[in-house]
C-alpha cells in the first residue's frame, strides 16, 4: 500500500516534469510558434484593414538604407508588440541603436534577436520613465553567422526602431553606458 508521502511525491514529480518539459521546448519549436502567431496576427490586421477601408501600412520593415554613407546599416522599425520579418545580417560585430517614441509617463522596451541557427539574444530590456519622450539607447551585438535574423519586440505600445551599425575593420569600441 502506497503511503501518503509516496503519493504526494509522485504527484509533485509528475507536475514538475510537465513544467520542465514545457520550459525546455526546443528553440526551433518556439520560433515556429512565433512565426505562426505573426502570420495569424497579420491575417487579423489585414481583415480589420479591409473592413475599415484603410490602406495597409508597413508597420514593420527591415531595410538597408541606400544612397548614403550608411548603406551597410540594417534598420528595422515597427509599432508595439511584434516580431519582424526576417532580414539578412552579416556575421560580425554591430553597434545597435534603438529609439522608442514613448508617449506616456512610464513605458518599457524589450527586444530579442533570433539568429539563423535558432539562437536568441537579449538586445534591450528597458524601463522608460518621465515620458513622453523620444528614448534612445545602444548596445553591442555580435552576429554569429551571416543569414536571416528576426527581432521580437515586447513591453511597448509605441513606435520603435533599431539600426545595426557594423564596426569597420580596425575600429575599437566600448559599449556606451546610458540610463533610460
Amino acid at each position: 500500500m502506497m503511503n501518503r508521502r509516496g503519493f504526494l511525491g509522485g504527484f509533485a514529480a509528475a507536475g514538475f516534469g510537465g513544467i520542465t518539459l514545457f520550459a525546455l521546448q526546443p528553440t526551433a519549436d518556439r520560433i515556429d510558434d512565433l512565426e505562426a502567431t505573426v502570420e495569424t496576427l497579420d491575417e487579423r490586421v489585414s481583415a480589420l484593414e479591409d473592413d475599415s477601408g484603410a490602406s495597409s501600412p508597413d508597420d514593420v520593415e527591415a531595410t538597408r538604407p541606400s544612397g548614403s554613407e550608411d548603406s551597410d546599416w540594417v534598420t528595422s522599425e515597427g509599432v508595439g508588440l511584434t516580431a519582424t520579418d526576417k532580414f539578412e545580417l552579416n556575421a560580425g560585430r554591430f553597434r545597435v541603436h534603438a529609439t522608442v517614441d514613448a508617449q506616456s509617463e512610464f513605458s518599457g522596451f524589450i527586444a530579442h534577436i533570433y539568429d539563423p541557427s535558432g539562437g536568441e539574444a537579449n538586445l534591450f530590456n528597458e524601463l522608460i520613465q518621465n515620458g513622453p519622450l523620444n528614448w534612445e539607447g545602444e548596445t553591442i551585438y555580435t552576429a554569429p553567422s551571416t543569414g536571416d535574423y528576426f527581432i521580437e519586440v515586447s513591453n511597448t505600445d509605441f513606435a520603435w526602431s533599431l539600426a545595426f551599425e557594423p564596426f569597420k575593420s580596425g575600429e575599437i569600441s566600448t559599449p556606451s553606458l546610458y540610463s533610460g
